[in-house]
């Protein structure tokens, strides 16, 4: 199971997380730089099965990324909005938090899966599979 982070999360974050599982790749260094678009690096990683993780939520609401998000069969976890406003620290602290209903729920997800992290909770939502 292979995690990726888009550059919605900081790659601090991914570098570190790194450090505890080695099968997480992160944007800048898969690509060798940030400006690559949505549309080019989903159906990229869709291929390779890996597990997105962002908060770019505009995925959701934007007709082409959300067409290509399901017809890539892209699984994807949802970080809620609000993280990025905590600082470096704050999601560093949330997402190790956090990682072990990741792994717990990831395993076995379903091509296509899209879940939503809840702040308060810390539960993972379905939203479409």
């Amino acid at each position: 199971m292979t995690f990726f982070f888009d550059n919605c999360v900081p790659p601090p974050i991914g570098r570190a997380l790194r450090e505890v599982r080695k099968d997480v790749q992160i944007l800048q260094e898969v690509y060798g730089r940030s400006d690559v678009a949505d549309t080019v690096w989903m159906p990229e990683v869709a291929k390779k099965e890996w597990i997105v993780l962002t908060d770019d939520n505009r995925i959701r609401r934007n007709q082409v990324e959300r067409a290509l998000l399901k017809d890539s069969k892209l699984r994807v976890i949802f970080l809620p909005e609000p993280l990025a406003t905590l600082g470096l620290w704050g999601q560093f602290a949330k997402l190790v938090a956090w990682w072990p209903t990741i792994e717990k729920e990831c395993k076995g997800l379903e091509l296509g899966t899209c879940l939503l992290m809840k702040m308060k909770t810390g539960k993972l939502e379905v939203l479409e599979k």
